[in-house]
């Protein structure tokens, strides 16, 4: 395992945001990934569809009409896509729904799995060969009776933090790498499996190493003939890496890019899950902008701007802190959610906000940039049907926060 799982990232992850499969963005990552020198030769195609393996493409764009449509919801998937070569890349994506030039686009963040997926389909071309691979094989095996190792390989040991197999061997049960409710479930997942109850599909489940640490493995159980009697065979393979990149791939996918906070459609879907929560009646909500920004770009450059924009984030989460959710609504516009709050600590929260933006400038080598913001705070009434009607309450509010000559809050109770 590498010292730092997510560093994979840097050499394979790739963005591309297109509409009905005619590209609308493609990053320079993503166009070295596919074999090709530039974005603007992937851009030249047309269609992404060229680069999907043909007998996946009718699942590609059935699964895409679903997400636009709103029949399913974006997710983690596996693709097989093909190179300017042709050679076929195993590619893990993360599907996002995002607003392009004014109209909704889909944007997929892209992880090469090629040489893993490889590695992992050269074990299994056959069970005589996985069989003369067992001791070297990079996945683990494990055959136990109730829980009472009879065999483990190399792999195994090393996967849980031991030096030899002989330790493994010498414990009364495996049951102590058990984490969670395998604790609990475990005899009764034993006779399940002996009794043919479940089937030999890979499933995930956490294991405690030796030193206490926690890793996440993809296991395999069927029941084998061990001097005669009925034993379990367990083959595990350490997925700990993998489980990090589609967290961290979902986490990228969900975050503004420039601020690092909740970008708008995560937003947007949590909110309206806090909306449908029975068990949540309350909720407030913060709509701020920052005054005159335009200015400070005009004033002090784009660069500057950013930098405001990422200084303010800064200030948004540390009052908010675990109050709440914060992100960036769109441009200068930022949303706090406040969910079992109510409206005197919806104030209390964006009274503080505007106090602490207007005392703490951003310090460039321009100098103190200092600016203020506005905002409007609601709290849900009975009358909504959707969070929509909220967030344009607060709309109203911000802007009569605007009129009354900004740096400050106005609670809008319609």
């Amino acid at each position: 395992m590498t010292d730092n799982p997510l560093s994979l990232m840097n050499s394979s992850y790739g963005v591309i945001i297109h509409r009905d499969f005619k590209p609308l963005y493609v990053d320079e990552q993503c166009a070295i990934l596919y074999g090709y020198e530039s974005s603007s030769e992937i851009e030249a195609l047309g269609s992404l569809l060229y680069l999907i393996a043909e007998e996946e493409r009718e699942l590609a764009q059935d699964l895409y009409k679903k997400i636009m449509s709103g029949e399913e919801k974006p997710r983690v998937q596996g693709f097989k896509n093909l190179d300017r070569y042709g050679a076929v890349k195993h590619l893990l994506c993360v599907d996002h729904i995002v607003e392009w030039e004014g109209e909704p686009a889909l944007q997929v963040s892209i992880v090469d799995m090629t040489g893993a997926v490889e590695a992992e389909s050269l074990l299994r071309e056959s069970e005589q060969r996985f069989r003369d691979l067992v001791e070297g094989s990079i996945q683990g095996m494990v055959i136990h009776r109730n829980f009472k190792p009879l065999f483990v390989n190399q792999a195994y040991a090393k996967m849980l933090g031991y030096d030899t197999v002989e330790e493994i061997l010498s414990l009364p049960s495996i049951e102590v790498f058990f984490v969670g409710e395998d604790i609990y479930r475990s005899a009764k997942r034993a006779r399940d499996i002996l009794d043919g109850k479940i089937d030999k599909r890979r499933t995930r489940h956490f294991s405690k190493k030796k030193n206490g640490d926690i890793i996440c493995v993809e296991l395999v159980e069927r029941v084998i003939i061990w001097d005669k009697q009925e034993v379990i065979q367990t083959v595990l393979i350490d997925v700990t890496e993998q489980v990090l990149l589609e967290k961290q791939l979902i986490e990228t996918a969900n975050t503004d890019g420039l601020t690092e906070l909740h970008n708008h459609r995560f937003l947007i879907d949590s909110f309206e899950a806090f909306f449908e929560s029975e068990d949540i009646s309350m909720i407030s909500c913060i709509l701020l902008d920052l005054d005159r920004f335009k200015l400070v770009n005009d004033t002090y450059g784009h660069l500057i701007g950013d930098d405001v924009l990422k200084h303010f984030s800064s200030l948004l989460k540390d009052v908010v802190g675990s109050q709440g959710m914060v992100g960036r609504y769109g441009g200068e516009e930022f949303l706090v959610i406040l969910p079992k709050l109510g409206i005197d600590d919806a104030l209390r929260i964006a009274n503080q906000i505007c106090n602490t933006t207007r005392l703490t400038p951003l310090e460039s080598e321009k100098g103190d940039i200092h600016f203020t913001v506005s905002g409007g705070v609601v709290v849900r009434q009975k009358g909504d049907s959707s969070v929509h009607q909220i967030i344009d309450r607060a709309d109203k509010g911000l802007y009569q926060a605007k009129q009354n000559g900004r740096d400050q809050i106005v609670f809008l109770n319609e």
